[in-house]
């Protein structure tokens, strides 16, 4: 039987880290010192969560962690995961509540909307104090990053891979060394950022604008600071932003070939390849069918910045969506379900495996026309090498696939219900909130009912991790539950 230990990264540290990332946004106030006035919102809760933090570290480090089945650490990874979620979406709600008097629920809704790096909102963002901007931002960049990457960067834990792959990263063997690999993103991440800083500056973005959206460009967040989105900056700064888009849903492992000069590997692979034929053919469709209205250069530029921002599940938008012609809006809907490439900051199905989809697909048309007898090599092409498409690939796809168009079509169906909007804008606006992309045709806002922002919250939860963390994490919970309270407390704080 294959046993490891459980978790030792004490889940009191993961808290008070939260508590700090809370503390971050006022750095700003000396820029904007008329805001002063709201550094109790973040600096109450950022210090009371890292006492708790501290709290629970001090009464929880002397616990020994025990060897268990391995199925069962796959199991507690995914829980701890899911709590530390769950914590900063509660977390980050505080300062919207102290400090700008907002409900409960849609403080809980712009912060889940903000770590997931959806991009949807309740907040007039032209009357929002910039320390609250800062700090949608601030959350897009962690969420963006995932939680684990960033607690890998600075803590130390024997059972570091199984986190990080309890957050659904897939790309743990790019590097030999975990640590090391974690630490090359963060630095990598922070590196893009500023690069796109300075273009939008130079593209002139005033400088705290600048910031914030290229934080939530690489992150694919999509948080706006002005009601107009990137239609304010001009025609320059939305052409940054589409490349950093482009940057944001290639993954880390296939930039690293690009760093490296490997440009013959990078186009060589599989996802790569798709996602070029997928965006140059969505923008080609799209351009053609805004020529009736509107000059080839605007036509063409608006399609290829709509394409990508869909497909890279960021969000930004240069045009109200519910304005744009019925057939974009279709292209929009269908980019966003498949999103960017597995191992990025994009969510959407992903499009390894809408590749994997694709070529199962051929397979199944293949063998009625080819001989039984005839047998063929099926593989695909990751930075790691080939892959072979054989059983376990295909029941692993198939499996995921069907589960996320299950909660697809029933999100989408209970939101129609409890919205009272016609059924291609349930479609739509849940198809949104599940890849993350944040685009909206009316019926995320400050208006929205409790029943509605619930549901956009689960699709946006549900997307983040990919539905599997979520549900192995809840169904381990439950069934810590069974065993009664003190096993689930001590079972998530060791």
């Amino acid at each position: 039987m294959k046993t490891t230990k459980t978790n030792n990264l004490n889940f009191g540290t993961l808290v008070g880290i939260l508590g700090i990332i809370l503390l971050l946004p006022m750095l700003v106030l000396p820029f904007f010192r008329q805001e002063a006035k709201y550094w109790f919102a973040f600096l109450l809760p950022g210090l009371g969560m890292i006492a708790c933090g501290f709290l629970v570290w001090l009464l929880t480090k002397q616990i020994k962690p025990k060897p268990v089945r391995a199925t069962m650490a796959t199991k507690m990874g995914a829980l701890v995961v899911l709590a530390l979620w769950v914590c900063s979406f509660l977390i980050g709600a505080l300062p919207f509540v102290l400090g700008l008097k907002m409900s409960f629920l849609h403080a809980l809704f712009e912060s889940v909307s903000g770590w997931t790096t959806t991009g949807f909102s309740v907040l007039n963002v032209d009357t929002v104090p910039n320390i609250f901007l800062f700090h949608r931002s601030l959350m897009q960049f962690f969420g963006g990053l995932g939680f684990v990457i960033v607690i890998l960067s600075f803590v130390k834990g024997k059972q570091a891979m199984l986190l990080y792959s309890a957050e659904g990263h897939s790309d743990s063997h790019i590097m030999p060394n975990l640590k090391r690999m974690v630490r090359t993103i963060f630095v990598a991440y922070v590196g893009l950022i500023c690069v796109d800083a300075l273009l939008l500056w130079a593209c002139g973005v005033p400088v705290f604008d600048a910031i914030n959206l290229s934080i939530c460009t690489l992150a694919t967040g999509g948080f706006a600071l002005k009601s107009t989105s990137l239609l304010t900056y001009g025609v320059w700064a939305q052409g940054v932003t589409c490349l950093f888009m482009l940057v944001g849903m290639t993954p880390f492992a296939a930039l690293l070939l690009l760093a490296k000069g490997k440009f013959a590997k990078f186009f060589g692979l599989s996802e790569i390849r798709l996602m070029g034929v997928l965006l140059i053919g969505g923008a080609l469709c799209c351009g053609l069918v805004l020529l009736q209205s509107m000059t080839a250069s605007v036509a063409f530029g608006s399609s290829v910045f709509g394409v990508m921002s869909a497909m890279s599940t960021t969000g930004f938008v240069v045009q109200k969506v519910q304005d744009l012609p019925y057939f974009l809006q279709g292209v929009m809907l269908v980019a966003m379900l498949i999103g960017g490439c597995v191992g990025s900051t994009a969510g959407g199905l992903k499009l390894n495996r809408f590749y994997l989809l694709l070529r199962i697909g051929l397979i199944s048309i293949k063998k009625k026309l080819v001989p039984a007898r005839r047998v063929e090599s099926l593989h695909y092409t990751r930075v790691q090498g080939e892959q072979d498409i054989d059983e376990s690939v295909v029941m692993d796809t198939t499996g995921f696939v069907i589960l996320y168009f299950l909660v697809f079509a029933v999100g989408a169906m209970i939101l129609v219900a409890t919205s009272q909007r016609g059924v291609f804008e349930g479609i739509f606006e849940f198809a949104s909130a599940l890849s993350g992309a944040g685009f909206s045709v009316g019926i995320a806002g400050p208006t929205a009912s409790t029943g509605t922002l619930w549901v956009l919250m689960m699709g946006m939860f549900l997307g983040r991790l990919e539905i599997y963390i979520v549900l192995i994490g809840a169904i381990t919970f439950l069934g810590l539950c069974k065993s009664g309270t003190y096993k689930v407390a001590k079972a998530v704080v060791q």
